[in-house]
This record gives C-alpha cells, sequence and structure tokens, in this order.
C-alpha cells in the first residue's frame, strides 16, 4: 500500500508546518497555553470537530481473506481432491458410479465446512485479541483548566498540552515545547544510524526528504515481530514431520482452536495474552526472572525513616518535631537539618500534587509521578509545605534518574523574591545543585555534611562509618535507601542554557557534594508473593529476583518474597565462583531422621550478586550459576537484564520475564514469554507478550493453563478441561526431549487404545455377520465371493449392516475413551467430568451428541445408505460396545493408578 500512495503522503507531510512554528505562534493558532492548557468547553467543542483520537483501522481486505479460506494450504488439496472424483464420476465412469458422486459431494461439503471454520476461526480470535487490547491502559497526562489531569488516549484533542515521561508512548502527533536536555530520539528507522540525536524544544527541522522512505518502514518496523519459534510453533513442525502432509491444516486448525479457547479462559482469569502463540511457552517456563518494584512489591512506597548528622528519625518522629518547631521555637532543638532535607526533598523531585485532591489528608493525595518521588515528596510535604519550598525555589533545569547513573540531579536557584536575602542576591552565585540517589554511588562522593542544627561541617571517616552502618541497618530491613545530598553550581566551564550543561553537571557531582541525609523507604512485598514463589518452586519453576536496589535491601526483600529461604550467613556470593563446585546434599546424606522439609532446605543453594560482579563472570561460571536454586541479582542495569535472559537461555532454560518498568522492555521482549503488569509502562506493556491484569498471583493460572494446552492440542472439547490437581506438581517440560508427539503418544493411541477398539469392532461386526448366517470362515480369504445358500442382495445386506456395527463400536467406544485421556495421571473419580463444579466440562455431552447425530445421519437417512452401504444397526449393538468402552476406562484407570503409585515402574515409563 505504501508505494501506491507515496506521492500523496509526501505531499501532505510536505504541505505541514507545525515544526516550524514558533511557539509562541502555536499557541495562538491552537487557542492554549502553557499554563493553563484547554478549557473544558474547548475541548467539547474540539472532540466534536475532529472526533476522537484513534486510528482509523485498516481495511478488512475480505476478497483476499475469502480466497484464501477456500483456496489456502488444505482447502486447494480438497478442492482439486473433488474434482478429480467428479472427473472419475463423469465423463471417466462407464457407466457412472453413483458412490464416487457422493465422495465428491461429502468433499465438497468438507471444503466448505472447512473455509467457514477456518472464517470463523480468524473472526473468533480476531475478536479476542481486540478485546485484549481494549483492555490494557491507554492514558495520558494532560493540561486542563490549569491542572494536570490523566485522560483518555481518544480524548487528546488538538491543541492539548500533553507531559510525556521516559516510557511512554506517544499518544498522538506532537510537537515539543518544553524538553529537558537529556531529551534524545531514536531515528534509526528514518537516518539509518544507531546514533540517538539531541533535540531542543524550539529547534526547526525539516525532513520532507525523508518522508516517503519513512511511512513505509515505519509501518514494517513497527509491526515486525519477535524472531524465532515459539515452543508450540516447533512442535507444530515436530508433529508434521512424523504424519502424513495431507494432516497440516488440520493439525494447525485444532491447535488453533485449543489455543484460542485457553487464551479466552486466561482473559477470565486476568491474564491477558497478546499472542495465542505463547500461551503455550508459559507451561514450559523453567525459570522466572521478575523485576521487583511494583511486580513483587505493591508499589506504594513509604518514608519510614530519616537520618540527619548523626541523629536518625522516624518518619513520625521528624513530622512532630517540624510540628513543635513551628509552635515553639524555643523549646525544641533545632530543626534546621531537617527542614534542608525537606528542601532538597521537594526540589530534587519528579513528582507533582494532583490540584483535584489538595482538600484530602496528606496520606490520600494523589500525586503524578513514580513510587519513589511520590514516597518522598509526601514525607517532604509533612514536614514543610511543598508548594512554599517551590515558590522560594526555581527549578533551572534537570537530569532525571537513570539506571546507569543512580541518582537525579536538579540545578535550582533561589526564586526572584528570595534573591535579596541570600549572598546579595547573585543568582548565579546561589545555583544549586541537589542531588537525589543510591548511597552507595553518591556517598563516597561526599566530603562535607550538614548536622542537625544546619550547620555544615567536614564528613569525617567516622560519621561516613555511621552513615554506611545506618544504610546497611535499614537495607537488611528490606528498605530501599536514598541518600540527599547537593553541592554548588560553578558556571564557569557550562553555562545552564548551553547543551553541555549535562556533561558538566555530572562531572562536577562526582566531588565535594555536601551530605544532607539519608530516607528509608518500605515498599511491602504483595501479599499473595510467598505463596505464587512457593507454589512456583513446587512446580519446579526457579524464581529468581532481578532488581536495581542495593544488594541488602534486594536480598531481604527477596527473603520476605521467599525467593531465598536460606539464612544470610549461608547465600553465597560472587566469591563462591572462586571454590570447587559441591553439589547440593543428597538425601542419603541427610540421615534417616531428616524430613523431606529439612532435606529441601538443605539441598537448596542461594546466590546473591551484583550485575556488575555478574558482567566479570566467564561461561564456566554462568554454567556455575545456571545450577543455584534461588538467585538474586541486584544492581542491575537495563543491559544486564538483557544478559541474564539471554544467558539462561542459551543454558537450555525457557526464561519468563516478569516486569513493569521501562527498564524492563528489553529483557521482557528477549525473554520466551515477556509478562507485564497492566500497572506498568507502556513501553513494558508493548513489549511483553501476556499481561496480568490485577494481581501477580495471576501467574502460577498462566503456568497451569499453559501446561493444559499443551496436552489438550489434539482436540477442541478436551481444551475446556480444568486443569488436572497436580499439574504444579510436575517439572515444567523439556521443549528439547518432551515433544507434543512421541513414542509414548503413539504407544498409547495405536498400541494400547486403537487396537483394543479395532480388535472389538471387528469382533462385533463378524458376530453380526454369524448371527445372520455368514460365518467368519466365509468371509475370511473369501474375496468378495457369496457362499452358497445365499443371494447377492443378503450378502450385501449382512455386510453393510455389519460395517455399520463397526462404525458405531467405535463411535461408542470413543465416548469412554473421552472419559480416559481428560487426565493423564489422576482417576475419574478424583478429576469427575459432571457434578463438580471444580473439574467439570460440561462440553463434553454436546461432543458425544455431535458423534451420535453424525453415525444417525449416515445410517439412518436411506438417501445415504444406498450410497455409502450403510444400513440401521440394531439395537442391542449400541449398548453391547459400552461394555468394551468400560473396559478401555478401567483398563487406563489401572494405568493411572500405576503411574501414580509407582512412577518410576516399567508401565509409568510408557506411560504418556
Amino acid at each position: 500500500m505504501c508505494p501506491r500512495n507515496e506521492r500523496n503522503q509526501a505531499i501532505d507531510i510536505a504541505s505541514l508546518e507545525w515544526h516550524k512554528l514558533t511557539i509562541d505562534e502555536l499557541y495562538r493558532r491552537l487557542a492554549t497555553s502553557e499554563r493553563q492548557g484547554l478549557s473544558q468547553e474547548q475541548v467539547t467543542r474540539r472532540l466534536k470537530e475532529y472526533g476522537r483520537n484513534q486510528i482509523s483501522p485498516p481495511p478488512s481486505q475480505w476478497l483476499q481473506k475469502t480466497l484464501r479460506y477456500l483456496f489456502g494450504g488444505f482447502g486447494s488439496i480438497l478442492l482439486t481432491a473433488c474434482i478429480l472424483v467428479f472427473i472419475a464420476w463423469k465423463p471417466l465412469g462407464d457407466p457412472p458410479a453413483v458412490a464416487n458422486l457422493a465422495l465428491a459431494i461429502v468433499i465438497a461439503i468438507v471444503w466448505a465446512v472447512q473455509a467457514f471454520f477456518a472464517f470463523y476461526q480468524d473472526w473468533s480470535s480476531s475478536r479476542v485479541m481486540a478485546s485484549i487490547t481494549s483492555l490494557l491502559p491507554d492514558e495520558s497526562m494532560v493540561l486542563r483548566d490549569g491542572q494536570q489531569k490523566n485522560i483518555n488516549g481518544a480524548e487528546i484533542v488538538p491543541g492539548d498540552v500533553i507531559y510525556i515521561n521516559s516510557g511512554n508512548k506517544l499518544p498522538a502527533d506532537v510537537r515539543f515545547i518544553s524538553l529537558t536536555a537529556d531529551a534524545q530520539f531514536d531515528r534509526s528507522m528514518l537516518t539509518g544510524t544507531d546514533l540517538y540525536v539531541d533535540k531542543k524544544a524550539n529547534e526547526k527541522a525539516d525532513h520532507k526528504s525523508q518522508a516517503k522512505h519513512c511511512l513505509c518502514e515505519l509501518a514494517k518496523e513497527t509491526s515486525r515481530p519477535k524472531p524465532g519459534l515459539t515452543n508450540l510453533e516447533k512442535e507444530i513442525y515436530y508433529f508434521v514431520a512424523a504424519i502424513v502432509s495431507v494432516m497440516i491444516t488440520m493439525v494447525v486448525v485444532v491447535v488453533i482452536v485449543c489455543l484460542t479457547i485457553v487464551a479466552r479462559i486466561m482473559k477470565q482469569n486476568k491474564i491477558l495474552c497478546k499472542s495465542l502463540k505463547t500461551v503455550e511457552t508459559l507451561g514450559s517456563v523453567s525459570t522466572i526472572c521478575s523485576d521487583k518494584t511494583g511486580t513483587l512489591t505493591k508499589n506504594q512506597m513509604k518514608v519510614t525513616d530519616c537520618m540527619v548528622g548523626q541523629a536518625s528519625f522516624s518518619a513520625a518522629q521528624a513530622t512532630e518535631l517540624m510540628d513543635s518547631a513551628k509552635d515553639n521555637v524555643d523549646s525544641v532543638p533545632s530543626t534546621a537539618g531537617l527542614l534542608e532535607v525537606a528542601v532538597v526533598g521537594a526540589m530534587c523531585n519528579a513528582g507533582e500534587f494532583d490540584a483535584a485532591t489538595t482538600h484530602l489528608p496528606l496520606e490520600e493525595r494523589a500525586i503524578f509521578g513514580d513510587a519513589t518521588d511520590q514516597a518522598v515528596l509526601r514525607f517532604a510535604e509533612g514536614l514543610i509545605p511543598v508548594s512554599e519550598t517551590r515558590s522560594s525555589w526555581e527549578v533551572l533545569h534537570k537530569i532525571p534518574f537513570n539506571s546507569k547513573n543512580k541518582f537525579m540531579v536538579h540545578a535550582v536557584q533561589p526564586s526572584h523574591s528570595a534573591w535579596k536575602e541570600i549572598d546579595g542576591g547573585s543568582p548565579a552565585a546561589q545555583t544549586m545543585l541537589m542531588i537525589k540517589g543510591a548511597p552507595d554511588i553518591l556517598l563516597p562522593r561526599c566530603t562535607k555534611c550538614i548536622s542537625e542544627d544546619g550547620t555544615t561541617a567536614n564528613l569525617t571517616e567516622g560519621l561516613r562509618s555511621q552513615i554506611e552502618g545506618t544504610k546497611d541497618m535499614w537495607s537488611q530491613q528490606a528498605k530501599r535507601v536514598i541518600l540527599l545530598a547537593r553541592r554548588p553550581f560553578d558556571p564557569s566551564n557550562s553555562a545552564i542554557s548551553t547543551s553541555l550543561f549535562d556533561e558538566e553537571a555530572l562531572r562536577q557531582v562526582e566531588n565535594d557534594l555536601e551530605f544532607i541525609g539519608l530516607v528509608a523507604l518500605i515498599d511491602p512485598p504483595r501479599d499473595e508473593i510467598p505463596e505464587v514463589v512457593r507454589v512456583l518452586r513446587r512446580a519446579g519453576v526457579k524464581v529468581h529476583m532481578v532488581t536495581g536496589d542495593f544488594r541488602l535491601t534486594a536480598e531481604a526483600i527477596a527473603a520476605q518474597c521467599g525467593i531465598i529461604t536460606q539464612l544470610h550467613d549461608k547465600v553465597d556470593s560472587v566469591s563462591a565462583f572462586a571454590r570447587p563446585w559441591t553439589p547440593p546434599l543428597s538425601i542419603a546424606e541427610g540421615g534417616p531422621d531428616t524430613d523431606k522439609f529439612s532435606m529441601n532446605y538443605l539441598s537448596t543453594r542461594s546466590l546473591v550478586l551484583s550485575g556488575s560482579e555478574m558482567m566479570a563472570l566467564t561461561d564456566e561460571q554462568w554454567d556455575q550459576l545456571c545450577k543455584y536454586d534461588e538467585i538474586v541479582f541486584a544492581r542491575t542495569t537495563p543491559e544486564q537484564k538483557l544478559r541474564i535472559v539471554r544467558e539462561l537461555q542459551v543454558r537450555g532454560e525457557t526464561v519468563g520475564m516478569t516486569g513493569d518498568g521501562v527498564n524492563d522492555a528489553p529483557s521482557l521482549k528477549q525473554a520466551d514469554v515477556g509478562i507485564a503488569m497492566s500497572s506498568g509502562s507502556d513501553i513494558a506493556i508493548e513489549a511483553a507478550d501476556m499481561v496480568l491484569l490485577e494481581s501477580f498471583s495471576a501467574i502460577v493460572e498462566a503456568v497451569k493453563y499453559g501446561r493444559v494446552v499443551f496436552d489438550c492440542a489434539a482436540a477442541t472439547a478436551i481444551a475446556y478441561e480444568k486443569p488436572e490437581a497436580d499439574v504444579l506438581l510436575l517439572r515444567p517440560r523439556n521443549p528439547k526431549r518432551d515433544h507434543l508427539v512421541n513414542w509414548r503418544l503413539i504407544l498409547q493411541s495405536y498400541g494400547f487404545i486403537g487396537v483394543l477398539e479395532s480388535v472389538c469392532s471387528f469382533a462385533m461386526s463378524y458376530w453380526y455377520a454369524q448371527r445372520q448366517g455368514l460365518n467368519f470362515s466365509d468371509l475370511w480369504f473369501g474375496f468378495g465371493a457369496v457362499p452358497s445358500g445365499m443371494t447377492q442382495d443378503q450378502f450385501n445386506a449382512i455386510l453393510n449392516t455389519a460395517s455399520s456395527v463397526y462404525f458405531v463400536n467405535l463411535v461408542v467406544m470413543q465416548w469412554f475413551n473421552l472419559m480416559a485421556v481428560r487426565t493423564r495421571r489422576l482417576s475419574i473419580l478424583t478429576q469427575p467430568p459432571f457434578f463438580r463444579r471444580s473439574t467439570q466440562n460440561l462440553y463434553l455431552l454436546p461432543a458425544i451428541a455431535f458423534a451420535v447425530v453424525i453415525a444417525i445421519f449416515f445410517m439412518y437417512i436411506h438417501k445415504f445408505q444406498s450410497v455409502l452401504g450403510t444400513s440401521p444397526v440394531p439395537v442391542e449393538y449400541w449398548f453391547l460396545p459400552m461394555s468394551f468402552g468400560m473396559g478401555i476406562l478401567l483398563l487406563d484407570e489401572g494405568r493411572k493408578l500405576m503411574v501414580r503409585r509407582k512412577p518410576k515402574s516399567l508401565i509409568a515409563r510408557f506411560a504418556w
């Protein structure tokens, strides 16, 4: 489509001039402002004029799709077969055989039915995926009536002032009016270079010459799928290699049906599968690498403690101290140090209070920003109103927090009204760099320290050790520790308005910082996490934590979540790789009195290491690392998270990655299954394969149904089965060894069930013939000869009925076989198909009824009897096969009992 409309698109883009206008002219044309945005009246009017901010749906291409349904894949084979059989009837038939005509008609019906089924499946799958997409968050922050608001992206209108943060998707075509100096744009799809380009809000750039090329390239790049095959795609190709090529499309259709059914079930369990093909892959996941904040924790941070000088306070004590100081300055110790903490916490902060909630109590007020900024801003508000602090200071420049630097820098100076009170009113001399970030990064850069009374002194080694001790103590209590610092900015090398300011500011904050204080925050784990981790570990899935937090904090939270079960002194560090690997303690070494729980504890190996330590590991050490049961990766960057996933995959692990932040996006994309939280960033949701709508505990259901879909990928009705109760007690499927079709399944299908059903059906048909006077000896090597004393019509009538008996016997026995194959290990008494809500599958009844209707259709309708050579079956031959079917069910129950009781027996090894 792109080349055909290339010229018109180029003309449209060439006529655009929004990027050339000055910002004042932009405001004038759009009747908006930077401080007020649009009014609600303007929004209502423009929604009516321009409509909703939604992309028009693509053309349906119904003609191409219809042709594909009819002639694609198996359809072309059926059509060719139908034509050939028609030709065999006429003109090649001499005389024309009615059986050929009937066969041709049947093939034509099958051809039409499979085309309709392909259409229905495509429509059904598209509807499921569309409903999933509609549930994903698509909100944007805009400025309206002078207040920041979160709105649905579809409600954006021309003239809206939009706030874009790192990790957000652009909700519309935008013109940037204000940018931080670190803003960079990836134009690799347009220019062919992988270098990021620095941009300014008022820069006028004209790239009309690139427009024609970029339109088509953008469409290609944004729709490019994840490379490689999923596990189930590999299994389909393996399956196809094991059967005749005629069955290819039918296998794929049945698999897609099962995937769609399971995807719909998972949606009901608040799990959104963005791709049907990855549904099963989660069932074979052997390792889950999980981000911490917002995934394992509630992402509801709260300041619990702070440290100023040599004094430590709880958050409540600090607030009470400041309140007392406001009421009676002479009766309380000096609070100047806490005041400085409040100033840095408020100014070096990307959070903003929601103006619509200012009337609510502090704990209930909404704040725009990440969880850390929200907690620090709320704490600062409790010490002194943030509005007062921010009215006294002006932010000149911002360097946002990133996972590489581990800190945030804001350049501020006193507002004009405060100039005359400080340093004679020289703004340049008063420019201050305020820093908030990781203590292990910033504390070594501090040379001065502010005391409780606000005075500045040199940071002694004794005080430095005390600060380190406090930081470690809080970290071991599963608290995130933030250091606040400041430094006067020396403008001699780079003015704030220049593009080199970021580089100069980062250079200056490498030393001579003034320590203001520590702030401890707690983000409690989600209530369900310990149980989720326990269930996943019991299911043979390793759960590792991958976080940017400090090592001690990460280890403490991992212990609360159940990811680390060993005591601190039993947890290995990177130094363990220098020692020879010692295998886990075997059960025999534990002694006769050692219970199972103790043995699991003794045999578990735990490891905590930082991202920098991980990057220095050799291939042999990575091999050793993958043998650990419990791992916490602390202080990791996005690049290091990506490497973790790749190293685990190289060593045969099927990796699921969970996360919600921008930093998680690369590893989410690389993982075999990327799993995002619905509350996460747009980029994380975009990169993920699955989205958990409500709770992390839904991942247990995802793993459960992921395993079920592999077991039930050959029968539509079975796809509605509830998972077996012990499905999470088994090891994950090994994609290299456990195939969709293997010798065990073939033995079960053809060597056990197939042989029994064939023998019983033949026995029933020969028994009927013998009861009608046609002995088995007359048929054995009779080559169609009519026995003496019997006419040809009698002979044909007996054989037609006998073959119908054979068919009925197969149909009835398959009812019981259907009940048997519902589970691989559990008894039908443990998992009954009816009368127990937790295990029932009411779709079995329509499946059985459909088979009966088809049998009646072919045997009891007169027109089909003469064409297909069938005849009505005596009623007793409908009931006698039930005993054979019950025999199959009981034999399979015995097989399952042996598998459960003696899992290492010969029968268990042969069991599918």
